[in-house]
């Protein structure tokens, strides 16, 4: 390596002359086995991993500038796709990354401007065919683009911090309007991974009941299996506080290590 420096937050730049895009790929893979070394803090056996975005003069640019902003393209790129992914710059990524900026700040004056509605999918109960409750699905009506897909803005949302907000007004939303139903009719809402690692989770959906005036055992969240593995700890506290409200739990995606949209 020639040089290495920190660039802000958790982002690090190594310059280095590299034998063409094989050698850059094994120039992350020396980088990423060293930062995945374990570390022991506090008696607990502790990892990390990084993702890489990658950029190679002269074709990707010819002054520092523009190298390194096309290799934070590609870093924003690998960040999406998972951890540990490692991402060469490709011509058209700034497009891309310009219409997801767009697209976040749309997604943030969204809520406030009540673009977001709720629909509802009935449960059936299949021996009776009775419909017994529905599960609250989250549906962004863009005041110019129409209806964009749920698997465009939830992960959108949970990158960026705002799946807290719109998983509140979903659960409170979705109580208010269960209320009105039926006795004997449920509420299901799905509760993403993001918000289960985050404290107060118990407290917003005490709020919601109590605001509405849903009694608890008529609300059921809907948990990922992700979500449970992610931090077992948190999670089989988050259980306990949930459980303690009255509110019925349900176990999403079992199995199969994917997210609901």
């Amino acid at each position: 390596l020639d040089h290495v420096g920190r660039i802000g937050g958790d982002e690090f730049c190594a310059i280095s002359y590299v034998d063409g895009p094989q050698g850059a790929i094994q120039l992350v893979d020396r980088l990423s086995s060293a930062v995945g070394e374990p570390y022991t803090i506090n008696g607990q056996q502790v990892t990390i991993s990084a993702s890489a975005g990658i950029t190679l003069a002269p074709d990707d640019g010819i002054d520092p500038d523009s190298l390194l902003d096309n290799a934070q393209l590609a870093l924003a790129r690998a960040r999406l796709e998972g951890r540990g992914r490692c991402c060469f710059f490709e011509v058209g990524m700034d497009a891309r990354a310009k219409a997801r900026r767009l697209l976040e700040l749309d997604l943030r004056a969204a809520l406030i401007a009540g673009e977001f509605e709720i629909h509802y999918q009935p449960l059936l109960n299949l021996s009776s065919g009775r419909v017994t409750g529905a599960e609250a699905l989250l549906r962004w009506n863009h005041r110019h683009r129409g209806w964009i897909s749920p698997a465009d803005f939830n992960p959108l949302a949970e990158e960026t911090g705002l799946i807290g907000d719109l998983g509140s007004w979903v659960l409170h939303q979705a109580c208010r309007e269960a209320a009105d139903w039926p006795q004997d009719l449920t509420v299901a809402v799905n509760v993403s991974a993001v918000q289960c690692r985050r404290s107060g989770l118990a407290d917003t959906i005490s709020s919601a009941l109590e605001k509405s005036g849903l009694p608890a055992g008529r609300l059921e969240l809907e948990i990922t299996e992700t979500a449970l593995l992610s931090d077992e700890s948190t999670a089989v506290e988050l259980l306990r506080q949930i459980r303690r409200l009255g509110v019925r739990i349900s176990l999403d995606d079992f199995g199969t290590g994917d997210r609901k949209r």
